[in-house]
């Protein structure tokens, strides 16, 4: 079963764990880093809270939140990873403009503020057994969509990647009005992650690390 996310409009006091454009929920030792290219705070594009009833192989009640520099807007390099087992710690073989993570539902989760640059949603899940075409919403479990050739892996520790959500290509992240333009978007009144390419986030079923995730783009 997969989950079409539909996006409801909040104002600027809530901060709900399944979301786009807030804050992020996050264990409160936890420091998320900044960009390893300009030295700018992340930001956070959006975040899941992993519920039973969406039915996962993750632990319920884990957390996932995905931030990107919102000036350093390219893609992911994971190209020796396309398919096979993952080298350990795997995850740090990246630029540093991005920051994925899944939180395990034993941590004490607080909100980590960040620059307000986007408009507020939360997540409605709406269940959808159409996987087996292209979507213009985020979907939420389920298989993937490929656009090219599957990239499947298997974790560091043996454990299973499975899809956690897809983000369609060019899915607009709104901005506010005050904010700058992202470079490299598509719109001058949307962010994108990842220059807007179709994204994919996996992650290992046995979380053997908050950071054993991996992002796969294609268009």
């Amino acid at each position: 079963m997969s989950y079409q996310v539909n996006l409801k409009p909040i104002d600027d006091d809530s901060n709900p764990k399944s979301s786009t454009g807030t804050m992020a929920w996050a264990p409160k030792n936890t420091d998320i880093p900044k960009c390893k290219e300009c030295g700018k705070d992340l930001l956070l594009f959006l975040q899941i809270e992993l519920r039973e009833e969406l039915e996962l192989p993750f632990l319920s009640g884990s957390q996932l939140i995905v931030c990107m520099c919102p000036e350093c807007n390219e893609i992911p390099s994971f190209e020796e990873f396309k398919e096979g087992k993952l080298d350990e710690t795997f995850w740090e073989k990246n630029e540093g403009h991005f920051y994925v993570a899944l939180f395990s539902p034993g941590e004490e989760l607080v909100i980590h503020k960040n620059e307000k640059l986007l408009r507020s949603f939360e997540m409605e899940f709406l269940p959808s057994e159409d996987i087996g075409s292209h979507s213009d919403h985020i979907r939420v479990g389920g298989d993937p969509f490929w656009l090219q050739e599957p990239e499947v892996n298997t974790c560091s520790c043996g454990g299973e990647m499975k899809l956690i959500c897809q983000i369609p290509e060019n899915f607009p992240f709104s901005k506010l009005s005050t904010s700058p333009e992202q470079p490299d978007s598509f719109s001058s009144d949307d962010y994108c992650l990842f220059l807007g390419n179709e994204t994919y986030i996996f992650g290992c079923t046995s979380q053997c690390d908050r950071q054993a995730v991996k992002v796969v783009v294609q268009g």
